[in-house]
Parts: C-alpha cells; structure tokens; sequence
C-alpha cells in the first residue's frame, strides 16, 4: 500500500491517532517529522530532508524501506509533490476549540501567564489550521476526521485505507476529546473573527464528513456479508468475515456464551479467500486474542457486525 500521510495539527486528537497507527504499522515502518532539532524526528528525515535538503530520495527510501506510515507537524505543501494527495489524511477541530485546549496546555506545560485573548492573537495561532493544509486543500485529502466524532473518524480511515488502527487515547483521554471547554463569549468571538480561514475549513470539513457517513449509511443498506466462524487455535479466535459489496474490511463484535469478548476488524490475508473467489483482494481474516482458560469444549462463539449487531455466523466448540 502507498504510504499514510498524517499531518498532525496540535491539539486535534493527532497524538492519539498517530499512537494508534505507530501501534499498527510497527516503528520499523513510520516516519516522523516534528522538526530539524526535535527527538521524536526520525534519522531518515533528518538526514535527507533537513541535513541533504534531499527530497527526491527520501521519497525513494520510504518506498525501498517500505515506509507506511509519515506523520508530523509540517504543512501539506511539504511533501505535497512527492506523494499522491489521495494519502494525505488530517484532523480538524472547532477552532474556538482547539484554541482553548492549545492555551491550557501552553500555561500548563510552557508556563505561559498571559490571557486567553493575548494567546489568541499571537500571529502563529491565527488560522493555524488552514495554514497546515492550504496547499493541498480539504478537498483534495483521502480523509479529513473531526475530534469531536474521534471514533467515528478512525472507523472511517480503516475503512478507507484497510487498516486496523486502533483507538489508543494520550495527551486526551476519550472524555477530553469529547469535552466542550466553556469560553467567554467575548473571547469566542474574538477568536472566531481572528480564524475566519480556519473556521472556513471545519465547516466544510464537518459537511464532507456529514455527506461521508450518509453515504456509508446509504451502502450499508445493500452490504450482503459472508462469514465462517473457525474456533480456536493457539489463544486466537480464528475465522473470516468479508463483504461481498464493497471492498472494505468490516468491524465485528465476537461474543462468546453471549458475552461480549471484544471488537476487531476483520481485515487479515488470507489466500484461500482470494483462490476460491470469496474476497478479490484476500483480506477478510479474523484473528482475536482470547485467554485460552476463558473457552472450552461446548463453548458457543458468534461474529457480529459492530454497528448493526447483526448476527453473521456461530460455532460450538468441540475439542
């Protein structure tokens, strides 16, 4: 697969995002670039980006080292010309919002002792949102989430890209993703008249987003699904579910004895389904950590589909 492109803005989740596909792509195979002096930048980056101001073969080491994941706090126009814009992925957030949560921490964190409102009109916190993203523009990303539908939008990526990433939470737990910070009105205001660009993007972020799930919607009405439950093997839950629609992996909920053991998505290679013509890409698999003395023999395991509940198939171990 081509390689994600995250651009990481502060305050919108992106810790936690860029966590989660670190979790699922494996170190050996992300890239980081939060800055020439910064740790968290990789050496790879460092090396050809900031020390060779080499673009052409970074852009060849990620495809040789087979880099799936780059992440960072860098505009889009940065690495816009040497990658597909149908990689690029973001999140946005309310700009009042995210505003707000970027002055907590600086007086948290940085000891900053000034006001919300002197916070605000700093030059590099106007707008800061759209100056990640003018070159490319919303429109022309593969994805663009919202913190505020934080689950919603990791969903949808995995979808989108057939992944698995997982929801991890750092910096914000699920509730501070979630929370709405109070604001003075006069404050409000002040920030949203000094961030009419931003406020111009997460309006029609959150329209794309609205038009994204009613298309979902629109198409989960005609999913037909096909599933076997294996059992288990190894302390795994085994199986495959795949839909037979569309190419997209699906979420499963996996009970046993009708208690919930977990979600996963069923979205592991397996060759069988791709030679016997069940799934054209082969990716359907299930494989579900499970504590092997939890389950035994008479044991009933069921898949179903995450959202719906929808029953897609059981099995009673025998042995």
């Amino acid at each position: 697969m081509l390689p994600m492109i995250f651009i990481h803005i502060p305050k919108t989740a992106g810790t936690s995002f860029r966590l989660g596909a670190s979790n699922y792509f494996g170190p050996k195979h992300e890239l980081k670039d939060y800055g020439e002096d910064v740790k968290a930048t990789s050496p790879l980056v460092k090396q050809y980006i900031y020390e060779l101001n080499d673009y052409e073969t970074f852009r060849k080491e990620v495809d040789t080292q087979n880099i799936k994941f780059v992440t960072g706090h860098f505009p889009s126009g940065k690495y816009l010309p040497y990658f597909d814009t149908g990689t690029f992925v973001t999140f946005v957030r309310d700009p009042v919002q995210r505003i707000v949560s970027e002055y907590k921490h600086a007086v948290r964190m940085n000891g900053f002792d000034d006001s919300l409102k002197s916070f605000s009109r700093r030059s590099h916190q106007m707008n800061r949102q759209w100056k990640f993203l003018k070159e490319v523009g919303i429109e022309n990303m593969a994805f663009v989430g919202l913190t505020e539908q934080y689950e919603r939008s990791i969903a949808a990526i995995n979808a989108m890209f057939n992944t698995n990433i997982p929801i991890l939470e750092k910096n914000v737990s699920k509730q501070q993703v979630d929370v709405f910070h109070p604001v003075d009105p006069e404050d409000a205001d002040l920030i949203m008249a000094l961030n009419s660009a931003d406020m111009e993007i997460y309006a029609k972020a959150k329209e794309r987003f609205s038009k994204h799930s009613q298309q979902h919607q629109l198409l989960a009405q005609k999913d037909r699904f096909l599933a076997n439950v294996g059992g288990v093997r190894d302390g795994k839950i085994f199986g495959w579910v795949v839909n037979q629609t569309r190419e997209v992996p699906v979420e499963i909920s996996i009970f046993v004895n009708d208690k919930l053991a977990g979600h996963t998505l069923a979205n592991r290679y397996r060759p069988d389904l791709k030679e016997a013509g069940i799934k054209r890409n082969g990716c359907g698999g299930v494989l579900f950590d499970i504590d092997q003395n939890t389950v035994t023999k008479g044991d009933t395991i069921e898949f179903r589909i995450k959202e719906t509940q929808q029953v897609l198939g059981r099995t009673k171990l025998t042995g």
